[in-house]
């Protein structure tokens, strides 16, 4: 996952000091770097210094957030922030959260984390809310969340455009979608 997936994507954006983008991981992903592949940490840590590359993390490891106690995902997110903090890696404002990980309540706590923005699969809302037609933006408490579902909204001077290219795990969009962790 590292070298022949994670490494060519830094190196195509050192390549390119124009381009940017974000990239989910998990704090327990940066410590496998620092242990095992400092050179790639090396990179990471570079392309964020530049801000070619938004550095999202809201989890120490993969978990179901509304699955366990409000402790846990605290102990959680403290986690990662030391681990972001050590590697010297700013970590994002921006919180993205699929796989039916993630309720409404988790955009109140972002503020108090440092966070700002959960970006919510638009998969994910039409789960949550069947037959509603998705808003752009909504603020839940100090928080905002954003529904990735291309469109345009305007409100009388004001207005909100979403464009997306992909919003979903990087393996689908390298294999056009088809589940590497499944065998056929």
């Amino acid at each position: 996952i590292i070298v022949e997936s994670f490494e060519p994507v830094l190196d195509l954006f050192l390549a390119h000091p124009t381009w940017g983008q974000d990239i989910e991981l998990q704090g327990y992903m940066l410590e496998v770097l620092a242990a095992r592949h400092p050179t790639v940490l090396d990179k990471l840590r570079t392309l964020a210094a530049r801000k070619q590359i938004d550095v999202v993390s809201f989890h120490y490891s993969d978990q179901l957030y509304i699955a366990y106690p409000r402790v846990d995902w605290e102990r959680s997110i403290a986690a990662t922030d030391a681990v972001f903090a050590g590697a010297g890696i700013p970590v994002s404002t921006t919180v993205f959260c699929q796989e039916g990980q993630i309720g409404l309540g988790i955009a109140a706590a972002l503020p108090q984390h440092g966070r700002r923005t959960l970006v919510w699969t638009k998969q994910n809302f039409g789960y949550q809310h069947p037959g509603v037609t998705a808003a752009p933006l909504y603020r839940v408490g100090e928080g905002r969340v954003l529904v990735t579902e291309e469109q345009t909204v305007s409100a009388g001077a004001d207005s909100i455009s979403a464009t997306y290219t992909f919003v979903d795990d990087g393996e689908l969009m390298a294999t056009g979608n088809a589940n590497p962790y499944f065998t056929f």
